[in-house]
């Protein structure tokens, strides 16, 4: 690791990485309103609806031109599946809230590790 980083993990510089370590946390606390994963699966289920009208077009053109490619759109269907069931996990779960008890994990385990014994 860098040297900066090596002194931040193991609290070398006690108030170099209690502004680092409030600050992250403060900003991960912050987000805590909002569910990570919900909006990550609506994102990508809207980027999924601009592709599915790109594959009806693209349907069309095959239709016309007698033409098959089944593999992209199963691909795109189990895509779609999934991000949808995720939109539901997201409802339940807040992805922030597993963000911040890891990151709460890794300092007290660090310091922990480091203390005299």
């Amino acid at each position: 690791l860098p040297f900066i980083v090596d002194n931040l993990i193991f609290w070398r510089d006690v108030k170099k990485t209690g502004t680092v370590f409030s600050t992250t946390l403060i900003l991960l606390l912050s987000l805590a309103a909002f569910s990570v994963i919900s909006v990550v699966s609506y994102l990508i289920l809207a980027l999924l609806s601009v592709t599915i009208c790109f594959r009806v077009y693209k349907s069309v053109i095959q239709a016309v031109q007698k033409s098959e490619d089944d593999s992209l759109q199963d691909s795109w269907s189990f895509l779609a599946v999934v991000m949808w069931l995720m939109t539901y996990v997201g409802a339940i779960f807040n992805g922030i809230t597993l963000l911040i008890l890891g990151k709460l994990q890794t300092e007290i385990e660090v310091k922990a590790w480091t203390a005299p014994q």
